[in-house]
């Protein structure tokens, strides 16, 4: 009932451009937001530099751009780069193919599959999943995401057998997911990591996927850690709350037996810590948010992002958002009902359109 479509697309396609004329505003990746040159793009002023760098390298001294204000140099492209429809097309100027990529990764919000445009609610694939989440981890330092995960995570299986599977043996033996096979909590808190993020297919390995479900573990009272173990990035949400694990489940149903047996290992490392952690567990048992059989994964995403960040949209004021402290977070998931309609909102905010 619950496809997903969990195909092993662990591929990259570079982003086309498109000569329309005129710039779209295209979403950014979280790990910009406010840090750009203005409202209407995704650019920083030290990508702008580059840009414009690059830009002068290919084009004759009477068409340099002489600005060092960013703010010019942006009002500059934006006028000269006429055949580019969105702003991504800007990166073309770079050679460097591989800065040029690794500059879009960060900057842009990345593209839904093409299936989208034909099917708006098709089914979130671990690619899609993944791509979403990395923007975040690179965005809050305290923040590491596992995963999508099959459900058998722990189960040993043959190398070969896994397209996800580090470089060797492809006879070995080895976990179908080995972070969370390894999960080690003292060493996470060693490197500043404090909040985790984890999706799971409720398939095994081997079975085509069937629905998302997610966990959110918080590892203590983010305000008593110090910044440089943070990145400098404390969301105000978290500044107060305590130890606890949050499983997530759209229809409302009760955590399968290997997410029960994680999440025991989970407290029992915590209890094991010096000092000890007693972590609190929430779930979402009963409530049944999800009425359709396609928006699990976007459910998945917008609750760990949503804990992560402690912001929502305020559908009653254009581009607003909602600052949720600790209750609030856990009443949303628990007790109110996210209709499927206010989720694929989100959609067109995690993703970008490809054209």
């Amino acid at each position: 009932m619950y496809k997903t479509h969990r195909k092993n697309r662990r591929y990259r396609k570079p982003r086309k451009t498109y000569k329309k004329g005129g710039t779209k505003k295209m979403n950014c990746s979280p790990v910009v937001k406010n840090k750009t040159v203005n409202s209407s793009t995704c650019y920083t002023p030290d990508v702008l530099i580059k840009i414009k760098n690059a830009y002068n390298e290919s084009h004759s001294k009477d068409e340099y751009i002489p600005w060092s204000n960013p703010q010019e140099i942006w009002r500059t492209l934006n006028k000269r780069l006429i055949n580019c429809s969105k702003e991504d097309c800007w990166l073309s100027t770079i050679r460097n193919k591989k800065l040029a990529q690794e500059l879009e990764d960060i900057i842009f919000a990345p593209e839904h599959p093409p299936e989208w445009l034909n099917n708006p609610n098709e089914w979130l694939t671990d690619l899609d999943i993944s791509n979403v989440m990395k923007q975040y981890e690179k965005t809050y330092k305290n923040f590491k995401f596992i995963g999508p995960s099959p459900i058998d995570f722990d189960t040993r299986v043959k190398r070969g057998d896994l397209p996800w599977a580090k470089p060797g043996n492809s006879s070995d033996k080895v976990c179908v997911w080995e972070e969370l096979c390894h999960l080690n909590l003292a060493k996470l808190l060693k490197r500043g990591i404090t909040q985790l993020g984890m999706v799971f297919n409720l398939d095994r390995y081997d079975e085509p996927g069937s629905h998302w479900v997610s966990l959110y573990v918080s590892l203590g009272e983010q305000g008593k850690l110090r910044k440089s173990n943070t990145g400098g990035t404390i969301p105000k949400s978290h500044e107060q709350e305590g130890p606890f694990v949050f499983y997530f489940d759209s229809t409302g149903r009760e955590a399968p037996p290997e997410i029960k047996t994680l999440i025991k290992n989970i407290q029992n490392q915590a209890e094991a810590l010096q000092p000890p952690m007693k972590i609190k567990l929430y779930n979402n048992n009963g409530q049944d948010h999800q009425k359709s059989n396609t928006e699990c994964g976007m459910y998945s995403l917008f609750f760990i992002i949503t804990m992560l960040t402690g912001k929502m949209e305020d559908q009653d004021e254009p581009n607003g958002e909602l600052v949720l402290d600790f209750n609030g977070k856990i009443v949303l998931f628990r007790d109110a009902i996210i209709p499927d309609k206010y989720v694929e909102i989100y959609r067109h905010k995690y993703f970008n359109k490809p054209e």
